[in-house]
């Protein structure tokens, strides 16, 4: 609980500052294969819905990040850490970080823009 207390200061806040988050990552990658599947648990509960994942689109929740395999549209909040370390990967994993979107998700974002307007018009209207 000391990694996300509102006492503590901006370089060891891990929902601040990405090198001290991915510093946090590089060492749960290290001890997470000797952690008791309880221990494992109570990290993930903690620390899951606190957005210290860090993405090109600044701080994000596990659940809110992504591997850059799923930017395809290049608009999601991609993990910026080293991704060639494969404990690393492991702990992004466990923590829930997406590595692909959903179906739904996909067709959405490839026939609609932002504003949920369609992107081609419907059949049958003019163009």
């Amino acid at each position: 609980s000391h990694l996300i207390s509102p006492q503590i200061d901006a370089a060891h806040d891990i929902r601040k500052n990405s090198a001290y988050s991915n510093c946090v990552l590089s060492v749960l990658g290290n001890i997470w294969p000797m952690m008791s599947s309880d221990m494992e648990s109570k990290a993930k509960d903690l620390m899951q819905d606190f957005p210290w994942i860090a993405t090109n689109l600044g701080f994000q929740t596990p659940g809110g990040a992504y591997f850059p395999e799923a930017d395809a549209f290049h608009d999601l909040p991609v993990v910026s850490v080293n991704l060639f370390d494969q404990q690393i990967l492991t702990v992004l994993g466990e923590f829930e970080v997406k590595r692909h979107l959903k179906f739904e998700e996909l067709f959405a974002k490839a026939t609609f823009d932002q504003y949920g307007i369609p992107l081609t018009p419907a059949l049958g209207e003019a163009h």
